[in-house]
């Protein structure tokens, strides 16, 4: 705590021209918060390089086999440059390109769908366990969600002792929590009271593809670390209410950090029909597979030869540019222990060109 009671030191001359020198902090004394830019961190160059490289191999392949069948160069570029077109129009979606010419658009405000590839369910077997994947990245995030419901004035909590058992080499439990502070003359002027919500969450990661087994596997892990949270919280803030949010509860839980207001789950069955994007994309991939397997037949390829490039061919279309097709595969047996909700059921959000970080 200041004082103001006493007179500041008195500060020499010649320490006030030392520190004077320096404009500020040198290099090696600034911490380094971020191992990476966190901008570009969801950009993964590796996979950047590899479609370039997959798909500048595909257009030299189209173009040169036109070209030793017909021997017509020009035609043979004008076929490769179609097919090049019509690629980067149907995955326009892979491509970071097309998002930031997105951004130069005349429209001041923008609509967008943040959650475009996330999808939301709650567990069947375990109401206070939410699963959040991603199905492009094909990244599983599930968490329990828990809110402080009463806080004593006159007690101190022990909030470096609780720190330190989370922090255990037995536990390690990596959580979160949030404070929300409505506005005091909002509520003032609608005649209620201050309100502070306080959320403590615990989470588990896992990547790959869905399956019932890694489901399984992290609700039993959200157990276990749901109850280690909860037992540590009841040791090190006595009085303290803390309470596991389920359901309804749960998901307006996710709501609050964007804003403050409740409403009901809905059923997420919409989504779960086939889009004109997934048709085309279909379409679109079954014609490269049957183009290529008729130049390669023209090229007098043995056939299990052909077989063997299509299957190839197919691997890396799906694994490079179309990933969200074998979440699509297996999310109705990995998904069917979980309620798929949207929680943010008509709400729209809307970006601003103007200012980049709204």
């Amino acid at each position: 705590m200041a004082s103001y009671s006493k007179k500041p030191p008195e500060v020499s001359k010649r320490q006030f021209i030392i520190e004077g020198e320096g404009e500020g902090p040198s290099a090696e004394e600034t911490a380094y918060i971020w191992r990476v830019n966190p901008s570009y961190r969801h950009v993964n160059n590796n996979i950047i390089i590899a479609r370039i490289i997959g798909l500048g191999v595909l257009i030299i392949f189209y173009i040169s086999t036109l070209y030793l069948l017909s021997s017509q160069l020009i035609t043979s570029l004008i076929v490769g440059m179609v097919i090049l077109i019509l690629f980067l129009l149907v995955f326009n979606d892979q491509l970071v390109f097309f998002k930031i010419l997105g951004l130069f658009s005349f429209r001041k405000i923008k609509k967008i769908d943040p959650f475009k590839n996330i999808v939301f369910g709650i567990s069947e077997d375990s109401p206070s366990t939410v699963l959040i994947s991603n199905k492009k990245e094909l990244v599983h995030t599930a968490l329990k969600l828990f809110r402080i419901e009463v806080i004593p004035e006159s007690v101190k909590a022990s909030t470096y002792y609780f720190i330190k058992a989370l922090s255990e080499y037995k536990n390690m439990i990596k959580f979160t929590y949030q404070i929300i502070q409505t506005p005091y003359y909002s509520q003032i002027s609608k005649g209620g009271s201050l309100r502070t919500d306080i959320y403590f969450c615990v989470f588990y990661t896992v990547k790959g593809l869905p399956s019932n087994n890694k489901f399984d596997m992290l609700r039993k892990k959200l157990e276990f670390l749901g109850h280690t949270l909860k037992s540590n919280f009841t040791g090190h803030f006595h009085h303290f209410k803390i309470v596991l949010l389920s359901g309804t509860a749960l998901i307006n839980g996710l709501r609050s950090y964007f804003f403050k207001t409740d409403s009901p789950l809905q059923d997420e069955r919409a989504s779960k029909k086939i889009t004109l994007n997934f048709i085309t994309k279909v379409i679109f991939c079954g014609g490269i597979i049957v183009f290529s397997s008729i130049l390669l037949g023209l090229l007098k390829i043995p056939f299990l030869f052909i077989l063997l490039i299509d299957l190839i061919v197919t691997i890396l279309l799906v694994f490079l540019w179309w990933r969200e097709s074998l979440y699509i595969i297996s999310r109705k047996s990995a998904l069917s222990k979980f309620i798929v909700v949207n929680p943010f059921y008509n709400t729209f959000f809307f970006k601003y060109r103007g200012i980049s970080d709204t």
